[in-house]
């Protein structure tokens, strides 16, 4: 069995996506609860400053934007 390469809690996809991000973007609450109990942090944007709160935002996914916010999610990325 090959082994397998390690990673951090905040790894990137190429398109500067985090476990966090994705979770949210795509209204993943289990994977979310995963992520902050692993201290993920909530704050990364992807190459394009988007980030996890802007992405549940933008899909209209309220309670993880409310999740987010509790984990003191910047509203603004660049405060």
């Amino acid at each position: 069995m090959p082994c397998m390469k390690r990673t951090t809690l905040d790894s990137q996809t190429s398109a500067g996506y985090t476990a966090v991000i994705l979770s949210a973007y795509r209204s993943r609450p289990e994977a979310l609860n995963i992520c902050c109990a692993s201290a993920q942090d909530p704050c990364l944007g992807d190459r394009h400053g988007n980030t996890s709160l802007m992405g549940a935002i933008y899909k209209g996914h309220m309670a993880i934007a409310r999740r987010l916010l509790a984990r003191d999610a910047p509203i603004d990325p660049g405060q």
